[in-house]
Order: structure tokens, then C-alpha cells, then sequence
């Protein structure tokens, strides 16, 4: 069989359908379980929408008997039929949805043939402006009311309108997609599912670019049995600036060999737009889901990728972190800067640097900048980017940020960034930042249920909130980045 038969074959074959559930997590606003005890499992019933969880499943509720139920694909406001899935002894159920009876204003068809299976998608059955908008900044207020504690937040100009996107689809500058070498399926995952995979052809959020390579990779793959079956992630980076893709073949085990007849199909077909191909192999032994690189081998062109935010030029490795949103992250870090106020006699500390995109807009007005970050590849890109473009008065420590003050000498910063991951700060972390005691802190994340909880933390502690503001680099889902300003009492 050719590959080009091979494409059309996989383009045009029958989808993974696969059941799923939903893991409610958190919502964004407070719900009360009923009892749930006249319902019946496999019984429809006639639901309310009353807001929609993290994972963007709509929290119903009957108002018969008060139980909540999860239900994909509905809305705030929206009326359903919906057949019950109760799990065991649980006060609230899964859901779904029969029927539509009465609709949300702002409801819509999906953009994308996957979005009511596949993970990466929630509310592409919502208008996104003003609606998506509206419904995240909504879930931001209620994380930093009631888990935060900041009864004032309506008050004082401290919550602020979000920032929307200008693009809705084609933003993201890096996607993911994991294989299931026994299915033989090659996607993203089922809505609710840490398995069951969906097979698709594209990703409407990644560029037009990206999804033609991408198609081209799976051709081979899926059709070589010693490539599918140590190939764990495709991965596919973007280069805005340059138009320049990265292709990041990650597999269990060293795959040079089996990768050969990959590398000379996809280079011959977009050598105008692609940088590289590499292979990066796991850890021995680490979980898929926290997965670590043991080796990066480059097997065509370069091992990394060149982008530009405002006047900087970034280089970005295989598997760094660098914000998925290009245009977005660049207004993003601009206002970080203007809320920081840095002036020439500032020592900053950027807490979580990552291959250190905001520190380089941090030191443009700093005495000094110290940025922090566990990775070492990020780090190695970090350093890279600061003699690139010339700064000079920028450092980079490799450690974990709970050890703040031995990994910075003790050292008094004025101002400190952070940016975590999704679980937020640390126990250790906000110990070492309590300790140095910065006059401002600027707290940026992309999970606002734990930049409430920590930010309620600095308000026992000797902080005062200034301002909230939400970004949103990730449209169709229900993931918002925002920004939050504290100041020392006594600074």
C-alpha cells in the first residue's frame, strides 16, 4: 500500500466512538448535592444547567429530587432531557444528553467534527464572544470569592474585565496527540477519559501548516508496525514568527532507525515549513502522564524552534515550556510588566521561568532579574535566549522554587513573577516567598482555583489584593490564564 493511499484510507475510515465519563473536578461556582434517591440509573429526566465544571461538562440539576449531574455539551441556562448514569453511592451523577428543550442564547454548531468526543474541546457549542468570555470571567470571580476569600472583589475596580483572543481556532503553537499502538488509533482523548483515545484528521485549534504535516506523519506511522508500536506522542510545534514547524516523535524506546522511512516522507513534503524533526525518548520507567526525556536526538534539520514575542527572539527546545498562545502570551506579559511597575533600582525574581520568555520583558526595566526553574532544558534556553538578544542583567538557576532562598543566595528581591503549573504554588514555595517578603507580588497561572487558594494564603500573611484580571489564551475550552497583583501592607 502507498502512504498516500495509506492517508486517504486513515482520513476517510470510521471513528473511535468510545463511551465516556466525566470527571466533575471542580466547577466554578459552589454546588449542592441533593440526594438523588428517587432517580433511577439508565431514567431521563428533565435538567437545568446551572454552570459548567473546569473540564467544561454543564453542571445540571434536578429540581425534583436536587441531584446534580454532569452532562457534556450543555450550557447555563439551557433545558435537557438527559438519560442517568449514577456512579455507585455518589450524592451527584454523569449524564447524556437526549435532547435539547430549551437552548442557551448563545448556542452554536461545533466548529470541529471531534469536538463532542474528543478532550481538547468543551464550549465549541458556545459563541465565543461575548459568551465563552463571559463564562470564564465568571469562573474566575467565583474561584477568587469563595475559595479565595475576597469578599470585596466586585468592589474597588480589583476585578477586572478579561482580555480576549483575536483568533478562536488555528491559535495554539503546540499540539499533542498520543497513539494506542494496539487500536491503532492516533488522536487526543476521549472527553473524560485517561485512555480511550479518538481517532481525527485534524486540529482546528492548530494552524492549517501543522495539520497537513501532521496527516503525513500518521500516514507512516500507522502504517509501519516498529514505528506505531514505540510511539507513545506526535507533537507538533508552530512557529508564528517564522511559519516554521518542529515535529517531536516521542517514543519508548531509541527509534532512529525505525523513524528513517518517516523522516524522508515528511522532509521531501514540507521542507518550505519544516525546521526539524526529532526524537525524543522517555525515562525508563516514568508514568505516560509525567512523562520525562531521557535523550533528544535530531534525526533532520534543527533540534529546536526560533520564535518572536514583541522585540525578543526565543529559542525553543523539543520540551520546554513555552506559552501555547503566541499573540496572546505577548499582551499577556506586557501587562505583567505594567503591573509590576519595575523601576531601575529592582531586583525581580521570575519564579517558574520556563525557557525564560517573561524575564527577558522583566529585565528591560530591572536592576536585575533571577529566574528559577526546574527544567533543565529550559534553563539551557533560557540562557541561550538572554545572549540572543543581548541582556545582560538576567540570571538563570536550575532548582526547585521551594528552595528560593538558597538557590538565589539569599538574595532580597523587590519584586517577585511567578507562574506555576496547574497544582499552583507549593506549601515549601509560599514558605520561601513569606520569608523574602517581597513589597509586590505578581501571580500569574492558568488554574484559578489554586491561585485563589494561594492568594488567600498571602492575605493572612501580610498582602494586600490590588487587582484580577483574566487572559484568555485558550479558547473553546474552559482553561483561562489570569493575572493577580499583591502588595506588602506595609511596603
Amino acid at each position: 500500500m502507498s502512504l498516500r493511499t495509506a492517508s486517504q484510507l486513515w482520513l476517510s475510515g470510521p471513528k473511535t466512538r468510545l463511551p465516556y465519563s466525566v470527571n466533575p473536578r471542580r466547577c466554578s461556582s459552589l454546588v449542592v448535592k441533593g440526594k438523588g434517591l428517587d432517580v433511577a440509573d439508565g431514567e431521563a429526566r428533565v435538567l437545568t444547567c446551572v454552570d459548567v465544571s473546569s473540564q467544561g461538562s454543564g453542571v445540571c440539576k434536578d429540581k425534583e429530587t436536587g441531584l446534580v449531574v454532569f452532562v457534556p455539551d450543555s450550557l447555563p441556562g439551557e433545558i435537557l432531557r438527559a438519560r442517568i448514569e449514577k456512579s455507585g453511592k455518589q450524592s451527584f451523577a454523569h449524564g447524556v444528553k437526549l435532547e435539547t428543550l430549551k437552548s442557551h442564547d448563545g448556542s452554536r454548531m461545533a466548529y470541529c467534527n471531534y469536538a463532542h468526543e474528543c478532550g481538547g474541546c468543551s464550549l465549541q457549542n458556545l459563541t465565543y464572544s461575548p459568551h465563552q468570555l463571559d463564562l470564564k470571567q465568571s469562573s474566575v470571580f467565583n474561584a477568587f470569592k469563595r475559595i479565595g476569600g475576597v469578599k470585596s472583589l466586585g468592589e474597588k475596580g480589583i476585578f477586572r474585565d478579561i482580555v480576549g483572543c483575536d483568533d478562536e481556532f488555528h491559535y495554539r503553537n503546540k499540539v499533542e496527540f498520543s497513539v494506542d499502538s494496539h487500536a491503532k488509533v492516533i488522536g487526543k482523548h476521549v472527553r473524560g477519559s485517561a485512555d480511550a483515545l479518538v481517532h481525527i484528521s485534524e486540529c482546528v485549534l492548530q494552524t492549517n501548516a501543522a495539520n497537513r504535516l501532521y496527516r503525513d506523519i500518521c500516514a507512516v506511522v500507522l502504517e509501519e508496525d516498529a514505528v506505531i508500536s514505540t510511539v507513545q506522542h506526535i507533537v507538533i510545534r508552530f512557529s508564528n514568527a517564522f511559519q516554521q514547524c518542529l515535529v517531536n516523535i516521542v517514543t519508548k524506546d531509541d527509534a532512529r532507525n525505525n523513524l528513517s522511512r518517516l523522516v524522508e516522507y515528511v522532509s521531501e513534503r514540507h521542507a518550505d515549513t519544516l525546521r526539524g524533526i526529532v526524537n525524543s525518548v522517555s525515562q525508563d520507567g516514568a508514568l505516560l502522564e509525567e512523562r520525562k526525556v531521557e535523550t533528544e536526538h535530531v534525526l533532520w534539520g534543527e533540534g529546536d524552534l526560533l520564535e518572536k514575542l514583541s522585540c525578543f527572539t526565543y529559542r525553543i527546545s523539543p520540551n520546554s515550556f513555552f506559552q501555547t498562545n503566541t499573540k496572546q502570551a505577548e499582551r499577556l506579559y506586557e501587562y505583567v510588566v505594567e503591573q509590576a511597575q519595575i523601576s531601575s533600582d529592582d531586583v525581580v525574581f521570575d519564579l517558574y521561568s520556563g525557557a525564560g520568555s517573561m524575564s527577558l520583558f522583566l529585565a528591560s526595566n530591572a536592576k536585575s532579574v533571577y529566574g528559577i526553574e526546574i527544567s533543565e532544558s529550559s534553563v539551557a534556553d533560557a540562557r541561550y535566549n538572554a545572549a540572543l538578544n543581548g541582556v545582560d542583567n538576567v540570571e538563570f538557576v536550575q532548582g526547585d522554587v521551594g528552595h528560593i532562598s538558597q538557590l538565589t543566595h539569599g538574595r532580597q528581591p523587590d519584586i517577585v513573577v511567578v507562574d506555576p503549573a496547574r497544582a499552583g504554588l507549593s506549601k515549601r514555595a509560599i514558605k520561601g516567598l513569606l520569608k523574602c517578603m517581597p513589597k509586590k507580588l505578581v501571580y500569574v497561572s492558568c488554574n484559578a482555583a489554586t491561585q485563589a487558594r494561594d492568594v488567600r494564603e498571602f492575605l493572612n500573611n501580610g498582602y494586600w489584593l490590588e487587582s484580577v484580571r483574566p487572559f484568555d489564551l485558550f479558547p473553546q475550552t474552559m482553561h483561562v490564564e489570569c493575572v493577580a497583583v499583591l502588595h506588602r501592607k506595609d511596603a
